[in-house]
């Protein structure tokens, strides 16, 4: 699988494409650690480290539906909830089992999640923000 950034996937928001980049920047670490057979020990950090970024780039993301009052934040707001719990029972599952196919199905769906999002969800809110002037 390539997965990796393209400018087809730019919201012309440089803040929020250069979050969306280090996002697939995990994606790739964890592609490349199971395509190499790495551990569990290995994949742990990686599943950690791309939690704990995209909670942070939701957060971000939060903060200017609010500051902007964005009209639709409270469904783009409900899908990322939806992510967190679905990336939590993965983990959950990875973490019980530990196996590759677990790992491999997270994979899957981040990337696909990703990519839907920002080509669907997040393309909703570029008129407003480039309107407010958004970095």
């Amino acid at each position: 699988m390539d997965i990796g950034w393209d400018e087809s996937l730019a919201t012309g928001i440089k803040s929020i494409d250069d979050e969306h980049q280090r996002l697939f920047g995990y994606i790739a670490d964890l592609e490349t650690a199971l395509s190499k057979g790495k551990s569990k020990e290995v994949l742990t950090p990686i599943f950690d480290g791309l939690l704990e970024y995209t909670l942070f780039h939701f957060g971000h993301e939060e903060q200017l539906f609010s500051q902007y009052q964005y009209a639709n934040s409270s469904q783009h707001l409900a899908l990322h909830d939806l992510f967190i719990t679905n990336m939590k029972a993965l983990r959950s599952k990875f973490d019980s089992k530990g196996n590759f196919g677990v790992a491999s199905d997270l994979l899957n769906f981040l990337t696909q999640w990703l990519i839907d999002h920002i080509l669907g969800e997040d393309e909703k809110y570029l008129p407003l923000f480039e309107e407010k002037g958004v970095k």
